[in-house]
Formats: C-alpha cells, sequence, structure tokens
C-alpha cells in the first residue's frame, strides 16, 4: 500500500505563501527518500493552518474564479492551489460524503468511488479535513501489466482503512492501487504532485476487481487523439503517418494507438486482418 509517512511539523505552521515559496525554492523529488521527507515535513505544517483553504476559496470567488479557469485542468473537485508548470503542484480535493446531495446528481464515478485504478504519477496525499475518504489499498507489479482490456492481473490487498484527518500517505507510480468509498461527511485531502515530462508517457489502468483484470487504460495524450483523427480522416498522408508511429514510435502505448488507427480505416475486415497481422509481430504485450 503507500507508505504511511509521520513527519513532524519541525518549525510550526506555515501558511499558503511560505510553503509555495519553499516548493519553488527546493522542488519536488519523491523518487528520494529525502526527498519524500522533505515534502512530506512541508505539507505537515501547512495543514496546521485551518483557515488558509477558505481564505484562497473566498479570494478565487471574489476574483470570479480567474485563477482555477486559467490554470486548473481538473474538475470541479480539485482546487488548483499553486502549479509550477513542469515541476510540481499543490492542489485541494474535495470529497462528498454518501449522503451529500451533490454524490446523488453527479454519480458516484465522478469522483472515482468505487473504480479502482493506480495512478502514472508518484504524489504525497494528506488528510486535512473530515473523516477521509474509505479505500481498499492493494499493490500490483507493474512491470507486470501491459494495460490491455481484460488483461489477468494480480493485485494484493494490503490495508482497508481511510484518509482521515492528519493521515499522511505517499503513493508510487503504477504500484499502488486503490478503491476510493465516499467518506461519512465531506472531506479535504491536500496533495503534493511533482510534474515531470515522461508522467502523461506512462499508463493509468483501471481494474475490474470482481474478475482481477485490467477493465480500461484512459491514459490519452494529445499527441494520441491527433493519431486516431489523421489515422481515420487524413487520407493517404495521415495513412503514412499513423503506419510511421506504429511501426517506430518508442513506447509500446503510442505504437497500439498507431495500429488501432490504421485498423480503423481499413474499411474492410481483410484490411483490418492485415493490419492486425502486421500488428502482432510487436514485441511489447500491450501491442500483441
Amino acid at each position: 500500500m503507500p507508505a504511511e509517512i509521520h513527519a513532524e511539523p519541525a518549525g510550526g505552521a506555515v501558511d499558503l505563501a511560505e510553503c509555495i515559496a519553499r516548493l519553488d525554492e527546493r522542488g519536488v523529488d519523491l523518487a528520494q527518500p529525502e526527498g519524500v521527507a522533505a515534502a512530506a515535513t512541508l505539507l505537515a505544517r501547512l495543514s496546521l493552518d485551518r483557515t488558509f483553504l477558505i481564505d484562497f476559496a473566498l479570494a478565487e470567488l471574489k476574483d470570479h474564479c480567474a485563477g482555477q479557469q486559467s490554470a486548473n485542468r481538473y474538475n470541479a473537485q480539485v482546487l488548483l492551489l499553486h502549479r509550477a508548470p513542469g515541476r510540481h503542484l499543490l492542489r485541494a480535493n474535495f470529497w462528498p460524503g454518501a449522503d451529500d446531495a451533490i454524490l446523488a446528481a453527479s454519480g458516484r464515478a465522478q469522483y472515482f468511488y468505487d473504480v479502482p485504478h493506480d495512478h502514472n504519477f508518484a504524489f504525497l496525499t494528506l488528510g486535512y479535513m473530515g473523516p477521509g475518504y474509505g479505500s481498499r489499498w492493494y499493490e500490483q507489479d507493474v512491470e507486470q501489466t501491459a494495460g490491455y482490456p481484460g488483461e489477468p492481473v494480480a493485485l494484493r490487498l494490503t490495508e482497508e482503512g481511510r484518509l482521515h484527518a492528519g493521515r499522511l500517505l505517499h503513493y508510487r507510480a503504477g504500484q499502488d492501487v486503490h478503491d476510493q468509498l465516499p467518506p461519512e461527511s465531506l472531506s479535504v485531502s491536500i496533495n503534493i504532485i511533482p510534474e515531470t515530462p515522461g508522467t502523461v508517457w506512462r499508463n493509468q489502468h483501471i481494474f475490474d476487481l470482481d474478475h482481477g483484470r485490467v477493465a480500461r487504460m484512459p491514459t490519452l495524450s494529445g499527441s494520441e487523439i491527433l493519431l486516431r483523427i489523421a489515422g481515420t480522416l487524413g487520407g493517404g498522408n495521415g495513412h503514412d503517418v499513423a503506419q510511421h508511429i506504429a511501426r517506430s514510435h518508442p513506447l509500446p502505448r503510442v505504437r497500439w494507438h498507431g495500429w488501432r488507427a490504421l485498423a480503423a480505416a481499413a474499411g474492410c475486415a481483410q484490411g483490418r486482418h492485415a493490419v492486425m497481422l502486421e500488428a502482432n509481430s510487436d514485441l511489447s504485450p500491450l501491442v500483441k
């Protein structure tokens, strides 16, 4: 499961401005133990400030949420507190309670409840307010997961618990899987997330726990969307681009989308069969 961190908030509380300044000065490196410890301590110190979040939210409302509209790439569940592009971001996540009207209106999947998944990035998360969402935590051997829908995958249940206020966890990219459940009442968590150029190329998976399989792989970059359009609608030139990418791109997921675009554009069963035969020579289990 994610590593639980007992960070001592040495130095006492910091406000949001100081937290951001320290993050930008030091950066965030969750690949190294000292980097995890430094970021965890800073997050613990920020959590001691019990008014920063409402102060920030009110300031955003007074400014017609201009900061969120310009920089927040997430849905309304997330309040973006700070982003240093290409380096790291700080965000607050809102978790509606089981009996909240907004959950009934939006549906549980909107908040990733009952949607077992991993993450294609490492991050720190801390329960800031409320009883915290429930979770069943699992581990997987990400090196053994190709990622195609229906692929059998061995997930090992490691804990059932909650991200209660004050609890701080370090999620590892790919390795940690969780199945989240609504809290008893509205809860808030705070995340520190490194932003690295390679994140978009790592796979994220949604799992079917009942059958022990990968349900789907939602990860999709802008270039993969354009690839589907070019392969399907781009005529001969689009076909050539899709074919080049399918045959030679260094990342299996992108080659996979290339072959899918070519198959979709083939137009007949014989043409699709020829595409599939060539794709089957790829060494990647995902493409096969």
